[in-house]
């Protein structure tokens, strides 16, 4: 599942998400059968939030660092690929033992 890239576009997300909770599904690991919405992460609102404006130590508000959904999209593509990694390797413990 990993791109070669440390992060995939929003259509990647999407996919890689669905292929990803269709795994999960498959297994009975999500409960009652929703799913995750990984590509919700990706969305304007979420970035909106890491504009907004915050207090220093001093009383002075300043502007939080600005968030261009680059960190957002490399952060949901680590999950994913963790995820994956993390129901593969379940997989290849499964058959090892039932061998």
């Amino acid at each position: 599942m990993t791109t070669g890239r440390d992060t995939i576009d929003a259509a990647g997300i999407a996919s890689a998400a669905s292929y990803v909770n269709n795994l999960l599904l498959s297994r009975g690991l999500l409960r009652e059968g929703k799913a995750i919405h990984f590509e919700r992460l990706l969305s304007p609102s979420i970035h909106r939030s890491h504009e907004s404006k915050k207090r220093r130590e001093d009383g002075r508000e300043e502007k939080h660092d600005k968030d261009d959904g680059a960190n957002t999209a490399k952060i949901t593509t680590q999950v994913l690929n963790l995820i994956h990694d993390l129901v593969l390797g379940q997989d290849v413990r499964f058959q090892s033992q039932t061998s």
